[in-house]
């Protein structure tokens, strides 16, 4: 909703802030580098805007369960969307939590729980005030990088260096 939300010191936008809002982020617009828009100054990366005004989205509930064998197991979403009252209020929830104990890699594991919340209230026939708060807490493991002599060497191309046992303890 035209707020920067990109890191301070890189100025890169990191996806995992916006990771399991699914449906939250279904509708983005995107602009190349110095490309005309309606909701930002581009720069040379371009730039994304993500509508976040609970009036927007698809009114109803959705209930999703999915199981996965990459990055987690098991994912479970619930989204609740009002659409615009009579009163001229809308209101958006969602929470995600997505869970792995053992990803496809061994010494991968993945934990994440994430959360959104909107309200929007019409004023007027042309204006809005909108408030929406989000968070995506997550802990979760990597396969590092490995050369091809270790992956012969383990006989496994799921070779994670991160992860093994040394003395008989994980």
């Amino acid at each position: 909703n035209g707020s920067l939300v990109n890191d301070m010191e890189s100025g890169q936008f990191r996806y995992s802030l916006v990771g399991g809002l699914n449906q939250q982020t279904r509708n983005m617009e995107s602009a190349l580098p110095f490309e005309s828009n309606n909701f930002s100054m581009t720069g040379i990366g371009g730039s994304n805007n993500y509508n976040f005004r609970p009036a927007s989205m698809a009114t109803g509930h959705r209930l999703t369960l999915s199981g996965a064998n990459r990055n987690y197991t098991l994912r479970g979403m619930y989204t609740y969307n009002s659409g615009l009252n009579s009163k001229g209020w809308a209101y958006s929830a969602n929470v995600t939590y997505r869970w792995a104990d053992r990803g496809y890699v061994p010494g991968t594991f993945y934990n994440s729980l994430s959360y959104f919340f909107g309200v929007q209230k019409l004023i007027g026939n042309n204006h809005s005030l909108a408030f929406s708060t989000w968070g995506n807490p997550t802990e979760r493991s990597t396969q590092g990088a490995s050369t091809d002599e270790m992956y012969w060497l383990a006989n496994d191309y799921q070779y994670n260096p991160y992860w093994g046992y040394q003395n008989g303890k994980v």
